[in-house]
């Protein structure tokens, strides 16, 4: 009796934190849905505002003979969910049956999770969520003439790659898809970011950031020193972003223990809570 009223109290209490609050989600809109509906259900006001868009890479030779030559390769490392989708995409088209040995990585739980889903058995890291993380795999360690593809998006990190030649691996890019920043009208962006005024930004990657201050200071609108981008609590998905958030004027900056979408709601109320003074 006294947990289903403690469970009670803890419900009504997260609810009347969200009220009021404005969040301001900055991820493409496909996977920002989801977290929208779960902030709105606590009763925050949300307001998607996507700040990046991903489209497919267009079908080249060098493109095609990363998945015509999947079967050289030991490993394959997806760096993203968007690699996953666009990866199997080109494998269907030349693979009735995956090729074996090989041995399948995502970075981060969500893109393993996507090669899990795919019947694809998928390694990842227990310890992170990042391309740091991964290569602190075992499997990872030894790559002496063994050939490593990554899927990845357009002028993603260089690290992964440098690391593994380090170790002896022969790695190809395959570049599956490519991120623009989206065009917005001078009445959008005041909507979004005026007119809504949001508390919180969440921007879970650093590209995602860097456009949403790029719009901000479109010399069309009248942002003044209240709404100004970098007065608002943001979320970023890592410390190597948070440094980036920082090194743009930002001050409040949240960095959550894990990306999946309770740790984000979880990492927003400890914060908000501080932030406010709440506790």
């Amino acid at each position: 009796m006294s947990s289903k009223a403690d469970h009670t109290d803890h419900k009504q209490n997260t609810h009347t934190l969200w009220q009021g609050v404005r969040v301001l989600v900055a991820r493409p809109h496909e996977q920002g849905a989801s977290l929208s509906a779960h902030l709105k259900q606590l009763g925050a006001e949300v307001i998607q505002f996507p700040t990046i868009t991903v489209e497919p890479s267009p079908s080249s030779q060098p493109l095609k003979n990363c998945f015509l030559n999947l079967d050289q390769y030991s490993h394959v490392i997806a760096i993203s969910v968007h690699a996953v989708q666009y990866g199997l995409d080109w494998i269907d088209q030349y693979w009735p049956q995956l090729p074996l040995k090989i041995k399948w990585y995502g970075v981060g739980a969500k893109t393993a999770q996507a090669l899990k889903n795919a019947d694809i058995p998928a390694i990842s890291s227990k310890t992170g969520f990042d391309s740091e993380s991964l290569l602190n795999l075992p499997e990872l360690t030894d790559l002496e003439h063994q050939k490593v593809l990554i899927m990845r998006g357009v002028g993603g990190r260089e690290l992964i790659k440098e690391q593994l030649e380090q170790r002896g691996a022969i790695v190809d890019y395959a570049d599956l898809y490519q991120r623009t920043c989206p065009s917005y009208t001078v009445s959008e962006i005041n909507d979004a970011l005026i007119k809504f005024s949001p508390d919180i930004l969440i921007a879970l990657s650093g590209e995602t950031l860097h456009n949403l201050v790029k719009i901000s200071q479109n010399k069309d609108i009248a942002i003044d020193h209240q709404h100004a981008i970098t007065k608002k609590a943001v979320l970023v998905p890592s410390q190597r972003v948070a440094d980036q958030a920082r090194s743009l004027g930002f001050k409040e900056v949240w960095v959550p223990q894990e990306l999946n979408e309770q740790a984000l709601v979880d990492c927003i109320e400890s914060n908000y809570c501080a932030f406010n003074d709440m506790s």
